[in-house]
């Protein structure tokens, strides 16, 4: 896979992240479009697996965030990560 990273859980649900190789920014293409269908139709044919989500990380730093600079988030790794759900598939 080049442009999206998998893992699954112990309760069967597919953990897709979106990571366009070579770009700065995850980019929509018909190359990624087209591993993404790749990817879900082997996942169907899978009977251990309950779900999809899709979803991209996106680093940002909270305390530039107005009312997040107060909020202890020691045990969050550097720098901040915020998860956006593109969309999950039941």
């Amino acid at each position: 896979m080049s442009h999206w990273k998998m893992d699954c859980d112990a309760d069967g649900y597919v953990w897709l992240t979106i990571d366009v190789a070579d770009k700065s920014v995850n980019v929509l293409t018909h190359a990624v479009l087209e591993e993404l269908d790749q990817i879900i139709g082997d996942l169907v044919k899978q009977d251990n697996i309950n779900g999809l989500v899709c979803y991209r990380v996106s680093r940002v730093d909270l305390s530039m965030v107005p009312m997040c600079g107060n909020l202890n988030c020691s045990k969050m790794p550097e720098p901040w990560q915020i998860i956006s759900v593109l969309f999950i598939i039941p």
